[in-house]
C-alpha cells in the first residue's frame, strides 16, 4: 500500500513538475491531484525539493539496472553493447509518457542545480561504464567512443520522445549497433 502511494505521488509531482514547472507546483497542488492529505504527503516526503530527489533517484536507478544487466548477462561484448542499446530504447517505449517528463524537467535551471549532485555521480559512473565496455571491445580510444554512443543513444531517445509512433526508433536503435559492432567500425580492435 505504502509503495503504491509513494508511486502514485511521485508519478503527479512528475507530471506536474513537468507541465507546469518546478517552482509552479506547490505541495498542495501534487496531494490534490495524488488524491491525499497534504499532512500524509509529508509522511512520504519532507519536501518539494526531496520529492523531487525522490524522482531523479527512480531514473537514475533505472538507468544503472539497464546497464549493469547489459554489462553483466552476456557472454560478449558486443552482446553487450546490443542490449545495452536495444534494452535502452524498449525501456523508453515502454516508459513514454514517463521518460518525456522527465526530459522536460532537465531543461528547467532550478531543478538542474537542485539534484546537480546526483546528476555529476550518474554521470562519470556511466562514462565509466562506457569505457568498461569499449575496452573489452578493445576500441582504440574507448573514452571518445562511450561518448559517441551516449551521445547517439540520447540523439534517438530525445527525437522518439518529440516524435512519438512517427519516429522509427527500432530501425534506429539496430542501425547504431550495426554501426558501432559492424567488423570494420573504428570502434573495435
Amino acid at each position: 500500500m505504502r509503495a503504491r502511494s509513494e508511486e502514485k505521488i511521485l508519478n503527479t509531482a512528475l507530471e506536474l513538475f513537468a507541465t507546469k514547472g518546478y517552482k509552479n507546483t506547490s505541495i498542495s497542488e501534487i496531494a490534490k491531484k495524488a488524491e491525499i492529505s497534504k499532512g500524509l504527503m509529508y509522511n512520504y516526503f519532507e519536501s518539494k525539493q526531496a520529492l523531487l530527489r525522490a524522482i531523479v533517484s527512480k531514473a537514475i536507478t533505472e538507468g544503472h539496472d539497464l546497464i549493469q544487466h547489459a554489462m553483466e548477462d552476456y557472454a560478449s561484448p558486443i552482446l553487450e553493447l546490443e542490449h545495452l542499446v536495444l534494452d535502452t530504447m524498449n525501456h523508453v517505449k515502454a516508459n513514454f509518457q514517463f521518460w518525456k517528463l522527465l526530459t522536460s524537467l532537465a531543461h528547467q535551471q532550478d531543478i538542474l542545480s537542485s539534484v546537480q549532485d546526483l546528476l555529476e555521480e550518474q554521470k562519470k559512473w556511466g562514462v565509466q561504464k562506457g569505457i568498461e565496455l569499449f575496452t573489452k571491445l578493445k576500441s582504440p580510444n574507448p573514452m571518445q567512443s562511450a561518448f559517441l554512443l551516449g551521445a547517439a543513444m540520447d540523439g534517438i531517445m530525445l527525437h522518439y520522445l518529440h516524435m512519438g509512433n512517427e519516429y522509427p526508433i527500432d530501425e534506429m536503435a539496430k542501425a547504431l549497433v550495426e554501426t558501432f559492432t559492424h567488423p570494420d567500425s573504428i570502434h573495435l580492435g
